[in-house]
């Protein structure tokens, strides 16, 4: 879906009608700039999943700690 909007913006810049007049180049830009949005979007969601994983590592940790001190 990013890769088609970044292909219509392209077109666009480069006075285009159609997506299948762009260049190798061209759709390598849209390639790129569509990897940036990806990027954006998903670092934030991947650093929210990998605290929640070290939440949950830290408290499985203490629970095994506190059964091996009884």
């Amino acid at each position: 879906m990013a890769y088609g909007q970044c292909q219509t913006v392209i077109c666009l810049i480069n006075n285009k009608t159609h997506n299948e007049q762009l260049t190798s180049v061209e759709n390598m830009a849209a390639g790129s700039l569509a990897a940036v949005f990806a990027s954006l979007a998903l670092c934030p969601i991947e650093l929210v999943k990998c605290r929640i994983q070290t939440i949950n590592e830290m408290s499985f940790n203490k629970e095994n700690q506190m059964r091996k001190t009884m």
